[in-house]
């Protein structure tokens, strides 16, 4: 899993969540948002509890574009991901609690929490 973050992270369309979310709409965009949330403000609201968790920096990874909805985005674009790389950090009660926050969104996909097994970063899907 490590060199699948290594290599998403080495990626054009990886970017600092925050940062990514919050300059969306200076660089154009419709909207810009995290999963199936519906608007940056509840994205940005994620990533907040991430990085409260203990999350040493929080990449939005795989970012896509696509048509904006609504007739007053006409010809405007939105952007999108449901894929966060999150870094470790290397305390051990807020790997953690880290770990946990990212374990919670894996069981509510259907997924397993990861272990701590001393990596890096862990991968977390939204959707």
């Amino acid at each position: 899993m490590q060199s699948l973050c290594e290599t998403i992270l080495a990626g054009k369309n990886a970017m600092e969540a925050r940062e990514w979310l919050q300059t969306g709409r200076k660089r154009g965009f419709a909207l810009v948002t995290l999963g199936e949330l519906s608007s940056t403000e509840e994205s940005l609201a994620l990533v907040n509890k991430a990085y409260a968790a203990g999350a040493v920096r929080v990449t939005a990874v795989e970012v896509v574009e696509y048509p904006a909805f609504g007739s007053q985005n006409k010809g405007k674009l939105s952007q999108n991901t449901g894929k966060l790389v999150i870094e470790l950090p290397d305390d051990e009660p807020e790997r953690a609690d880290a770990l946990a926050w990212a374990g919670a969104i894996a069981e509510e996909q259907g997924f397993d929490a990861e272990t701590d097994t001393g990596q890096r970063y862990v991968f977390v899907m939204l959707d």
